[in-house]
């Protein structure tokens, strides 16, 4: 009975109101404009900035200001080079008083371009990023995968099965060998990633890439993978993080011991306040950025953590060590420890915590 009473409360809940206003930073060009998205609330302004932090964060690499007149020029080609991101635009996906969910889109351009869409979900209570492992215990991320990788291998294989290998033509016998190669990448189930998925008001979507490369793009009638799955049929393999979300209660973090993807505060020596994001990139590895708050410069960090459950960081800025975090991981969230300047002459202690 309980559990059809809170199952009742979350699907009567996927009608609530918007938490945010979003207006858009556009910039004007000649080919192609490019808009970003600037979040807003009156109501909970504190949620809506660092809904923002983290935007500009991962796709401008920038520290968000609310004045900044000149928020793509750390991406954008340098004038008369070509490579580089621009033709920005971005698709809200859920916006209500449990979580909000955004779609960025822009082009890469390297030896060619590319488009590139980049999915974040947020806590709209506190406006701190929401993982799928905030959400799902540990058990039901292997059934998620291999939900999501049988889908996929079922989709291509039948696909594979209407292809005319003899149609010169339209290339027939190589789109077969180009989904046949990718068959076999969903043969065993993936891991999925923190950075594809997104919510909607009553559903959850993997998202996985193309079976195709630049080369073969013109032959492959598949494109992208969504694998959309309704809330209401979820709940049984939700942590209770992701229960508490979805409900509109406070999320714990208890199950967290590096803060992935969050935004962390805390004071070097008591006196400097600081801002840092990790993101998980390999094994024990993390990389990110972190900033003075009354500078907002960033400085770019990377590390591991040791056996001893030990977060050892070092800080560049231009190619440069200019100092060192060593920080004990808290169960939690949290990190303790102290910050150490390239020559060692001084240290600082320091506690960083998911800002609230």
């Amino acid at each position: 009975m309980k559990t059809l009473t809170l199952l009742t409360f979350i699907l009567g809940a996927f009608a609530s109101q918007a938490q945010f206003e979003i207006d858009s930073f556009v910039y004007e060009d000649e080919h192609q404009p490019s808009q970003f998205p600037i979040i807003r609330s009156s109501d909970n302004p504190d949620a809506a900035e660092r809904v923002n932090i983290v935007l500009h964060n991962g796709m401008l690499e920038k520290v968000y200001q609310k004045d900044d007149e000149n928020r793509f020029e750390n991406v954008f080609p340098p004038e008369g080079e070509w490579m580089g991101a621009s033709e920005f635009d971005y698709n809200v996906l859920a916006n209500n008083d449990r979580y909000f969910s955004i779609a960025i889109t822009c082009a890469y351009t390297g030896a060619y371009s590319e488009y590139y869409t980049q999915y974040f979900n947020f806590d709209a209570k506190t406006g701190q990023p929401v993982q799928l492992s905030d959400l799902f215990e540990v058990s039901a991320m292997y059934d998620l995968s291999d939900w999501v990788t049988s889908s996929i291998y079922e989709q291509i294989t039948e696909f594979m099965n209407t292809i005319d290998t003899e149609n010169e033509e339209f290339g027939g016998a190589e789109q077969y060998e180009m989904y046949a190669e990718c068959a076999s990448w969903y043969e065993e189930a993936d891991m999925l990633s923190e950075e594809y998925y997104y919510l909607t008001d009553s559903s959850i979507t993997f998202v996985k890439g193309r079976c195709s490369n630049h080369m073969m793009a013109a032959l492959d009638d598949l494109w992208e993978f969504y694998e959309e799955y309704p809330l209401k049929e979820m709940q049984s393999m939700m942590s209770s993080d992701g229960i508490a979300l979805l409900s509109g209660e406070k999320l714990n973090h208890s199950e967290i011991s590096v803060a992935d993807g969050k935004i962390l505060e805390g004071k070097i020596g008591g006196k400097y306040p600081i801002t840092m994001i990790l993101n998980h990139s390999y094994n024990e590895n993390y990389n990110g950025t972190y900033w003075y708050d009354k500078v907002k410069q960033p400085i770019s960090i990377s590390g591991e953590v040791d056996d001893f459950g030990f977060l050892h960081l070092t800080e560049e800025v231009n190619d440069k060590t200019t100092g060192t975090f060593n920080l004990q991981v808290i169960q939690g969230g949290s990190l303790e420890g102290e910050w150490t300047n390239a020559d060692g002459s001084k240290k600082f202690n320091l506690t960083l915590s998911i800002a609230q």
